[in-house]
């Protein structure tokens, strides 16, 4: 074998890996930071790194803040902020909010509407007062970068729900070679009105 040719190419295939192991090393992990807006409309959770907005998540109640009923429709949009940024994966937790003890676990139903085929919904194991809302694998699936799902929240109980706590955990990746990937959890209580009363 051509010694200068056998050390070439052993040059040649560390500098390979080299490249590989820097192609490795680009993709990190950025937690965002939550912000929230409410208006008599719904709430907005904002999730942004240092440079902006990178997820947004509406909460928009389809009734008046007056409303006395008991099924509480509400639409949640999930958009990511940034071009070349999607969501990969969206998780949505309900339940009553802290200290509102005797209100029985609020029940959460999906409109067949917007992506609600690609949701998968159920009860917690280890904590049957949450439900859960999952969305994932669904790429190419959302043109704008927008997940819509319409829910309708009920007191199973009638026992006069004061508001729903919602908690939101995501993940988000670039499209770029760069593998960036973005973390985002927060937290609300959505503010329901009292069902009338049928006495």
């Amino acid at each position: 074998m051509n010694r200068r040719k056998y050390l070439g190419s052993l040059a040649g295939g560390a500098a390979a890996a080299v490249a590989l192991a820097g192609c490795t090393a680009l993709g990190s992990e950025t937690a965002l930071t939550v912000s929230e807006q409410k208006d008599r409309h719904g709430t907005d959770l904002l999730f942004s790194d240092g440079d902006g907005s990178v997820l947004g998540v509406v909460f928009q109640r389809h009734f008046r803040n007056d409303d006395a009923r008991r099924h509480y429709p509400i639409e949640i949009r999930a958009t990511s902020q940034r071009s070349g940024i999607r969501i990969s994966s969206i998780r949505y937790s309900f339940r009553p909010p802290p200290n509102s003890g005797g209100f029985s676990p609020a029940g959460i139903s999906l409109n067949e509407d917007g992506h609600a085929h690609l949701a998968d919904l159920r009860r917690k194991s280890d904590d049957p007062s949450t439900t859960v809302i999952e969305l994932s694998d669904f790429e190419d699936v959302y043109g704008d970068g927008t997940l819509v799902l319409k829910i309708l929240a009920a007191d199973e109980a009638a026992r006069q729900p004061q508001g729903l706590w919602v908690r939101v955990e995501s993940t988000l990746e670039s499209d770029g070679l760069s593998g960036e990937q973005y973390t985002a959890g927060g937290e609300t209580t959505l503010t329901l009105a009292e069902p009338a009363d049928d006495g």
